[in-house]
This record gives structure tokens, C-alpha cells and sequence, in this order.
């Protein structure tokens, strides 16, 4: 007798696929709570750095509508995929460090350049660097623009200046820099 014609496996098809559904639905907030307890625990301490990276990939797997968490809340894992980013940009991880850069642009209230001017300057030349690095050109040029339009001084705009004439020049000639 085939499994599929057993009368036990009939009756009982209909409860498992309601389970599996319910466990599919929920995984993403179980990730979701995981990481932010083991934010919580492990916060300003030396486990923290060397956990980083799954801390805030669980985090992000279940962070679905970001809307409903606190403003602080939200800052807090804007930081947290910032310094993930910044960890990933020091290993030349680029790809990896966008996706957490772009999280954490993506947690930022819609003003986040009058209200968190320093976090939003990091967080803009870190991804256009990280995309510059990725060969993306237009997204690296297209941050860049936002920076050098939102900077208030000089000092804060240099870096991006150099960042944006350096990535004009590979991509006008790549040949010199291979």
C-alpha cells in the first residue's frame, strides 16, 4: 500500500500542512526575536563583534514591517547594520556590506538627515563605497549626489568628492586600474 492511499496519512495531510504553514509564517519573527535577544545580551560587549554578522542577519530576516518598531528601536538596529556594514567593508566584503547599509538607510525616518545627520553621512559614503566597489557605478554616483547635497560643511563633503572623482576615473578608463 502507497503512503499517499493510507487512510491514517489522509486524515493527518490536512493538520501537518496547517502546522507547516503556521511554523512558515512564524519563522521569520522566531529569527526576528533570536536576534534581537542576542543583541540585548551580548550589547557593548567583545562577544558582540565576533557574533555580529549572525545577530544581524537574523534580525533582518524577520524584520518584515520595520513601521511598527519604535523610532529608538529602529536607530538602535540602524547601528547595528552599520557596524555589521563597516565590518564587512573592512574584509572587502562589498556585496554583503550594501545589504546591510541599505537596511539600515532603510530604518531611518524619512528626515534622517536633519534628525541623525552623522549616522545618515556614514551610512551614504560607506554604501557608495561599498557600491563603487561592487562596480556599480550609478548607485555608488547616485549617493554620493545625495551626500554632497545634504552635507553642511567642506570637511564633511571631501571624502565623497574624492570618492566620486576616483569613480569617474575607473569607470571612463577601468584599464588602468586593473
Amino acid at each position: 500500500m502507497e503512503i499517499s492511499n493510507c487512510p491514517t496519512f489522509q486524515s493527518a495531510l490536512p493538520i501537518v500542512t496547517i502546522h507547516l504553514i503556521t511554523i512558515i509564517c512564524l519563522l521569520p519573527q522566531y529569527h526576528y526575536n533570536l536576534g534581537i535577544l542576542l543583541h540585548t545580551m551580548t550589547k557593548g560587549s567583545n562577544v558582540a563583534d565576533e557574533i555580529i554578522f549572525s545577530v544581524t542577519d537574523q534580525i533582518n530576516y524577520g524584520i518584515e514591517d520595520s513601521s511598527a518598531q519604535s523610532p529608538e528601536l529602529r536607530i538602535d538596529l540602524a547601528k547595528l547594520n552599520e557596524m555589521a556594514g563597516a565590518k564587512a567593508v573592512d574584509r572587502s566584503d562589498f556585496v554583503t556590506a550594501r545589504s546591510y547599509l541599505n537596511t539600515a538607510l532603510s530604518l531611518l525616518p524619512y528626515n534622517h538627515w536633519k534628525s541623525h545627520y552623522e549616522l545618515s553621512l556614514r551610512l551614504s559614503f560607506l554604501l557608495a563605497q561599498s557600491a563603487n566597489s561592487c562596480g556599480d557605478v550609478e548607485k555608488a554616483q547616485l549617493t554620493l549626489q545625495e551626500v554632497l547635497n545634504e552635507c553642511h560643511g567642506i570637511e564633511d563633503k571631501l571624502s565623497s568628492y574624492y570618492l566620486r572623482a576616483d569613480s569617474k576615473c575607473q569607470h571612463l578608463n577601468p584599464y588602468l586600474f586593473s
